[in-house]
């Protein structure tokens, strides 16, 4: 267990930064979590929107409680002088509870991020809409005129109102979706609802593209930050030990040699699945960074062709050869190609912050860097 304990004493101190944080923001008095804050209106960062998630959340809370409980409960058994490899279980679950707390906390920086996220796509979506209804009311309109003067079918002007009727559809879904995302944002933050919320951050700048992570330095990280591989292993090694001092038929019966023989070969056992599933995780975040990689350069690529497009119908619109709302709707289709560009880059900021996590980094510093 030397190795163990060696990796214990680095994990703990990352796992003492991670709780600081937490711990800061829910001691400090009178702390302003916004860059500005009027009735009804919220302005706020990424980074003041995740430490005010994770101050808030319950999940955190009782990650901590568990982990002082289970300390509280190991120095006791050393004050009492409690049997030698009793102590070591409760230091094990100890020191496990300290990782699924570093754990808990990365995964609540994560979940933070995603909601200033989603509430970021969501208003994005919403300005998309009203773009589209706009687009859609004025083809409407030059199709009925159209139709008047002869030069179209009714056909085409019915076919044309169902569009309308689909993005005003469309609208009304986004204005629904939008009022339940801000509630939702401020509410997970323990923040006052606002009618108007401005987020300062732009999450796509914070992906650099200086991704690159070795699988065997991955895999090596996870081990020692994994609190289920740790407490797997541990038990694994206790289990172990056990079995080989009840061996003695001079000191243990039949029936308690065995009962060690079974929890050695259940322990191993369980030892062997924690490392199946932690490899399985490490490998599917690496792929899954690999695709959203590619990802990101296909959309860029794409973004690229719908400006060249764009201006291809900027120079026929005056040259007379398109109208007006034609123009709006090459214009709306290069934005969101964009913003699918802008998403690609932001996805792959997330999966970097996962990673991270998954090999007990500081996902907060990633924000705050």
């Amino acid at each position: 267990m030397k190795s163990m304990n060696l990796n214990k004493a680095v994990c703990m101190r990352l796992v003492l930064a991670l709780a600081a944080v937490a711990l800061a923001v829910t001691m400090a008095p009178g702390r302003t979590v916004a860059a500005g804050q009027a009735e009804g209106v919220l302005e706020i960062s990424l980074a003041d929107y995740v430490a005010a998630y994770v101050a808030n959340s319950d999940e955190v809370a009782t990650a901590r409680e568990n982990a002082e409980n289970a300390e509280t409960q190991w120095q006791r058994a050393v004050a009492e002088k409690q049997a030698r490899l009793t102590i070591e279980e409760l230091e094990n679950t100890a020191y496990t509870r300290k990782l699924a707390l570093q754990e808990t906390v990365n995964n609540v920086v994560i979940k933070a991020v995603q909601a200033y996220v989603d509430l970021d796509q969501a208003m994005r979506d919403l300005a998309a809409k009203r773009v589209a209804l706009n687009v859609a009311e004025e083809r409407l309109r030059v199709t009925r005129l159209r139709y008047e003067a002869g030069l179209t079918t009714r056909d085409s002007v019915l076919q044309q109102e169902n569009s309308y009727i689909s993005a005003t559809d469309a609208l009304v879904k986004a204005e629904i979706n939008i009022k339940q995302v801000k509630e939702s944002f401020c509410e997970a933050a323990g923040l006052e609802p606002a009618d108007t919320i401005a987020l300062t951050t732009d999450v796509s700048s914070l992906y650099t593209g200086e991704v690159e992570f070795a699988r065997d330095e991955v895999l090596e990280a996870a081990r020692k930050a994994s609190s289920s591989y740790f407490s797997a292993a541990a038990a694994a090694d206790i289990a172990r030990r056990k079995h080989e001092a009840l061996k003695d038929p001079m000191i243990a019966t039949k029936n308690e040699r065995d009962q060690a023989a079974k929890a050695d070969s259940d322990a191993q056992a369980r030892l062997s699945d924690a490392e199946k599933s932690l490899v399985s995780s490490v490998d599917n975040a690496l792929a899954t960074l690999e695709s959203l990689m590619r990802s990101l350069e296909m959309q860029t690529i794409s973004a690229e062709l719908a400006a060249a497009d764009l201006e291809v119908a900027r120079i026929r619109f005056d040259h007379g050869e398109m109208l007006q709302y034609e123009l709006d709707s090459q214009v709306s289709s290069a934005e969101q190609a964009q913003f699918r560009a802008v998403q690609a880059k932001i996805d792959l900021f997330l999966q970097v912050l996962r990673i991270v996590a998954l090999t007990g980094g500081d996902a907060m510093g990633l924000i705050t860097r």
